[in-house]
């Protein structure tokens, strides 16, 4: 089962309560109840993803070239996004102040058919320092 956020003395914190992150968070201690079935819920979907076992296989660089064409003819395509999702997912729980650098992530408009290579550069040009080596991480993740 994939970790999802974390209960401490008794209130719910989402995203995962560990790192240094803990501090700027809001307790949910309404959603301690539902914590179970979230997770159940969570990982049905990460269950059901068409392409995990390829992703897993291959992993994201591999994955990215092989549907590249596809990605850029349909990019709200949701089992693919589902599979990049899968991709990023342990990456963001193992280290949840990545969240941070993806408000940054459509800062400023793309240009009509902008190779994804130029949509990466665009958003680390529009991160903050502190911020930039997430972005240079998933550049690496897909190879890119």
């Amino acid at each position: 089962m994939v970790r999802r956020g974390c209960l401490r003395d008794g209130v719910a914190f989402l995203p995962p309560c560990d790192g240094p992150h803990l501090a700027d968070q809001s307790t949910l201690p309404h959603w301690v109840d539902y914590a179970p079935a979230l997770a159940t819920y969570a990982d049905d979907v990460i269950a059901k993803r068409a392409y995990k076992d390829e992703l897993q296989s291959k992993g994201l660089a591999q994955f990215y070239r092989d549907h590249e064409t596809e990605f850029r003819a349909h990019a709200g395509e949701r089992e693919l996004n589902g599979a990049v999702a899968l991709a990023l997912l342990p990456h963001l729980e193992e280290t949840p102040g990545h969240w941070a650098a993806f408000r940054w992530l459509n800062a400023t408009a793309r240009n009509e058919n902008e190779p994804y290579t130029y949509y990466l550069t665009r958003w680390e040009e529009n991160t903050p320092e502190e911020h930039k080596a997430t972005v240079q991480g998933v550049r690496q993740l897909f190879g890119l």
